[in-house]
């Protein structure tokens, strides 16, 4: 009865508490303590969120968080000579990367447990254009589509994992020269959204040899779609200069007028996200100044401006990278990529209350005692029989314990962990099971 009191408690202090931005006091920590240099990047792959920069070692950081950014663990990787430049999620929670180096040089990534650990791929580059810098890239099984900055062989497609590229450039309407804003995967379909010189989206069978159009922005104006995005059920959003394009079966689109939202005169979008049952546009506008719009997905109600929070977010200092989770966002601004913005609701919760994480009918509790020594309990609830993991951490993301590798029934498990061979400090535990992940942090004093 204790926990369910506490859940409540907890649901409706979130709840009660007005969403903003504010500036990642974790981000921070990790940015000081891992020699923080440059290039920073924001990613999510369902409700992970992954930040990734140069180190002052010139090699490259990849750190992730199952708790909206309170908890950051270092993903183990192979190969860090070379940046993390766009991500995608295969099945079986398979994550592919691909980035350039300092010196040109390339690298595809993949992981196997969510983006833990990566390994890298063995990559024949010789099919990829000189200077391609990959933008975005999408993957059905190991069947991949990357697109890069550059308009002509601006697209590159393969079809065992990342071994071998080939320029993808074949479209319905006999014109490869086209900017490429994103690509996206839909069940056996990528889905690309071209701003100039076809403005529209276009698809491709995981199978097929060409793109075919599907959907056309009537206003031949320049630049005239400036992003897609697409929920968990596979609805697409196209953001347009008419407003946005709406499809849940990715031919027939419905476009709503930006009119409805109350986006203003003055001012250009640059990107679209969405957030649980939410969409964020953020515009640059040098007469109003910059701002970032919310609205229900469902586009039947104007947008609002979310900028409180944003300390000097006047002209110039615009958002420049966005990600979202379906909870919360996590941006960089423009001359200010040493701070990570957050925007979502955070509820204050004192040392002495339980926190538990539920989704989907899966519960993770914090340990009991905490502070502790040596040993502490560790309680998670399963809504079905389910394969579970259960790990821990140090702050390095370095394992140091496998408490429960195994499949168990529906109900309430409780671990014991014996940390009488470790230092003091902090550490971390992370439960994996039918498809919920989620991590806590838990502090051993001797």
């Amino acid at each position: 009865m204790k926990k369910v009191i506490l859940s409540i408690i907890l649901l409706l202090t979130v709840q009660s508490l007005s969403a903003q931005w504010s500036a990642s006091a974790p981000y921070a920590e990790l940015r000081d303590s891992e020699g923080y240099s440059g290039f920073p990047g924001v990613h999510t792959i369902g409700d992970r969120v992954f930040t990734t920069f140069l180190k002052s070692d010139f090699s490259y950081g990849l750190y992730y968080s199952d708790d909206q950014g309170e908890t950051w663990i270092k993903s183990l990787v192979e190969d860090s000579s070379v940046a993390f430049g766009a991500f995608s999620i295969s099945i079986n929670d398979t994550i592919f990367n691909i980035g350039i180096g300092l010196f040109g040089n390339y690298a595809v990534r993949k992981s196997g447990d969510s983006g833990a650990t990566f390994e890298s791929v063995s990559l024949d580059a010789s099919n990829i254009p000189f200077a391609f810098t990959a933008s975005h890239i999408s993957a059905i099984n190991d069947t991949l589509v990357i697109t890069g900055t550059t308009r002509n062989n601006g697209i590159l497609k393969s079809t065992d994992g990342g071994k071998t590229w080939n320029i993808f450039n074949t479209f319905s309407d006999n014109d490869d020269n086209k900017s490429i804003k994103e690509v996206a995967a839909i069940g056996d379909y990528f889905y690309l959204a071209s701003s100039s010189n076809g403005r529209g989206i276009y698809r491709s069978h995981k199978d097929s040899t060409r793109w075919v159009g599907t959907f056309s922005v009537e206003d031949q104006l320049q630049n005239s779609v400036y992003g897609m995005a697409v929920d968990a059920e596979g609805t697409i959003f196209l953001l347009t200069d008419e407003g946005i394009a709406k499809s849940s079966d990715g031919e027939t689109f419905t476009v709503t007028p930006a009119s409805n939202f109350g986006f203003g005169s003055s001012g250009v979008p640059y990107g679209i996200e969405v957030m649980g049952d939410s969409l964020m546009i953020p515009f640059a506008d040098a007469t109003n100044g910059p701002r970032v719009y919310i609205l229900n997905k469902n586009l039947q109600t104007e947008a609002k401006v979310i900028n409180e929070g944003l300390i000097d977010y006047d002209q110039g200092s615009r958002i420049s990278t966005f990600a979202a989770t379906s909870t919360n966002a996590f941006a960089y601004r423009t001359g200010q990529d040493t701070t990570l913005w957050v925007f979502g609701n955070k509820g204050m919760v004192t040392s002495n209350e339980e926190l538990v994480y539920e989704v989907n009918g899966f519960k993770l509790s914090q340990n009991y005692p905490n502070p502790f020594n040596p040993t502490t309990n560790i309680e998670f609830v399963l809504p079905k029989a389910s394969q579970v993991s259960l790990k821990v951490y140090n702050m390095l993301g370095q394992q140091v314990a496998e408490l429960v590798n195994g499949r168990f029934g529906a109900g309430s498990q409780v671990v014991q962990f014996d940390a009488s061979n470790l230092a003091s400090g902090m550490y971390i535990y992370r439960l994996q099971a039918g498809g919920f992940t989620q991590t806590r942090k838990m502090l051993l004093l001797k």
